[in-house]
């Protein structure tokens, strides 16, 4: 008789370890997919900023005209002027419209 409620006791407190691990490895796994869920939704809510913010430039640029690139290059000139660089490397196109800027123009004629 004592043989055979040990013999229970250990099955039920082997069936109760094994509920216990199913419970936290459930437990464990619906954590995981939760967060899987929440990085897959921060994902997409940031895909959709970054949408929307390419979106909005795009438009801005299609009101702008020529002159806000020229004012976009001499500023970009005025910052390379301010800097210690002493090398700037230009597509051709670019380099024989230089004199096209009034600006540069002006500092070529006084050379």
């Amino acid at each position: 008789m004592t043989a055979d409620r040990e013999r229970i006791a250990t099955i039920a407190k082997a069936e109760g370890e094994a509920q216990n691990i199913k419970l936290t490895t459930d437990a464990r796994n619906r954590a995981l997919i939760e967060t899987a869920q929440a990085q897959a939704q921060a994902t997409r809510t940031q895909a959709d900023a970054e949408n929307y913010r390419i979106a909005k430039v795009a438009a801005a640029l299609k009101e702008v005209d020529e002159n806000y690139f020229k004012d976009q290059s001499i500023a970009a000139f005025v910052k390379l002027a301010n800097s210690n660089s002493n090398l700037v490397v230009m597509p051709k196109d670019e380099i024989t419209s230089l004199g096209q800027v009034p600006v540069i123009k002006k500092m070529l004629e006084q050379e």
